[in-house]
């Protein structure tokens, strides 16, 4: 395992290499469990959001060290933060499962000895997420029911999964009033993009 964490300060920029050890990937039947549980939470109107105040850059860094036992042979995440902030006042909990669902996606559809990488960006309005791989991508006549209950696109079928992923990374993303943008083509796979409005710590004083 190798983890390389380079800082440029002119730029702002802060970017970790990690290169996970040899193993196939191998789909936790936990997991799948895992994103049921939280399937079934949103139907209840059991999800509520509790904002707190943490460290984007560590918690990032953190949830891609965790994917070291799911990712193919040879396969590289890359995660980068732009920006001379690091604080943001979110959903911990929620956004822990949109960027996992995203990153476990981009590791299930892309092939061994492939490149995924993981962009967090802090302007002064918004906080940006971004998950980019080099996978099957796709199809276009899919996209449109990409965020549907249960839906697999057809190019996906034969691969284990739930289809229940990424329509609980769009209710998180909407229910922490952020919005969810992506492209996707089979040639050079896909890019999910999560965007949320920047707190402030004045913000949280005057409420």
């Amino acid at each position: 395992t190798q983890i390389l964490v380079k800082r440029f300060d002119k730029k702002n920029i802060r970017c970790m290499v990690y290169q996970p050890k040899n193993f196939d990937i191998i789909t936790s039947r936990k997991s799948h469990k895992s994103i049921r549980y939280q399937g079934d939470k949103i139907e209840q109107g059991k999800v509520n959001v509790y904002p707190v105040w943490f460290d984007l850059v560590m918690f990032l860094e953190q949830i891609i060290e965790d994917f070291e036992h799911l990712a193919k042979k040879g396969q590289t995440i890359v995660y980068q933060h732009t920006g001379s902030e690091s604080s943001v006042c979110m959903d911990e909990n929620l956004l822990r499962q949109c960027v996992y669902n995203l990153v476990s996606n981009a590791i299930k559809y892309s092939g061994e000895n492939t490149l995924i990488e993981c962009n967090s960006q802090i302007t002064e309005d918004h906080i940006i997420l971004q998950v980019r791989d080099n996978g099957i991508g796709i199809p276009q006549e899919d996209q449109k029911h990409l965020f549907e209950l249960f839906f697999r696109a057809q190019n996906a079928v034969n691969i284990p999964g739930t289809g229940l992923g990424l329509n609980i990374v769009k209710k998180y993303t909407g229910m922490m009033n952020g919005s969810i943008e992506f492209s996707s083509n089979e040639v050079s796979g896909t890019s999910f993009k999560l965007t949320f409005k920047k707190v402030s710590n004045e913000s949280v004083r005057t409420n």
